[in-house]
């Protein structure tokens, strides 16, 4: 199951593999972000990201 997966994954092209996993880390990242801000982590607030 998993080679057919990564063989369908590469048989949709590299382009749209990027594009899925640059949108799943961003989206990852917003979620995150947005979390932090939520829960008021000054720690994390510090950070040059936040």
């Amino acid at each position: 199951l998993a080679a057919r997966a990564l063989a369908g994954t590469a048989g949709d092209g590299t382009a749209g593999t990027a594009v899925c996993l640059a949108a799943g880390t961003l989206a990852m990242a917003v979620g995150f972000l947005g979390l932090a801000r939520l829960l008021g982590i000054a720690e994390l607030r510090r950070l040059p990201f936040a």
